[in-house]
């Protein structure tokens, strides 16, 4: 086996154990499907793909893993972009956590007089 042909087959197997862990970590809660680190490992995993798929000459496999590689890679420009504008439209980590479990608006600012407010089709008795 030569060195080009070992490098290619570690980048595909790279890729596997890190489209894995980065599924495994999401499952049990310990990533974010938008965060950064599971999106970039997801790139780099896919690019692995990429490599070792084009190199043996499976199509649909390097197709799909290209498309997967401009998925994660939209999702970390978006993901960037809309944290870098004024009044995101996500929660910071602090108001999500206090605001976790509850039916309140008033972690979100200017919202908290919605909490005082009752469903429409609650009638008082």
């Amino acid at each position: 086996m030569s060195l080009i042909h070992l490098l290619i087959e570690v980048s595909g197997w790279a890729g596997a154990v890190l489209i894995l862990a980065s599924y495994i970590l999401l499952s049990a809660g310990k990533l974010d499907g938008r965060s950064p680190t599971y999106q970039l490992m997801n790139v780099v995993g896919a690019a692995g793909f990429i490599i070792n798929s084009g190199y043996n000459g499976a199509i649909p496999s390097f197709t799909i893993n290209v498309i997967w590689v401009g998925i994660g890679l939209f999702t970390l420009w978006q993901g960037r972009r809309l944290s870098e504008r004024p009044g995101a439209p996500y929660l910071s980590e602090d108001a999500a956590a206090a605001d976790a479990g509850s039916k309140t608006f008033s972690a979100l600012p200017g919202l908290s007089g919605l909490d005082d407010v009752q469903p429409a089709g609650d009638l008082p008795a």
